[in-house]
């Protein structure tokens, strides 16, 4: 088995987890083009921007470097 740790203090490069100040993260493949992994605590759920929301156009000077870890897992169906 391998097991690597990388640490840096340089932002990393792409892809990449960036956050806003309200908690949205975005998945980031470039510059200004990424998807929505969690939509944070400040964004109405009507809001066209939900999680899945895939864009070219975000603004990178609305977004830190995300540190933190995210789990992600398939939506289960209700019935």
């Amino acid at each position: 088995m391998l097991n690597v740790i990388i640490t840096s203090t340089k932002s990393p490069k792409y892809p990449k987890l960036m956050v806003t100040s309200k908690g949205k993260v975005v998945l980031f493949s470039s510059k200004t083009d990424g998807t929505i992994v969690f939509n944070g605590s400040g964004h109405s759920i009507s809001s066209a921007h939900i999680v899945g929301y895939h864009t070219d156009c975000w603004a990178p000077e609305d977004f830190t470097d995300f540190r933190g870890s995210v789990k992600l897992t398939n939506a289960t169906e209700e019935g």
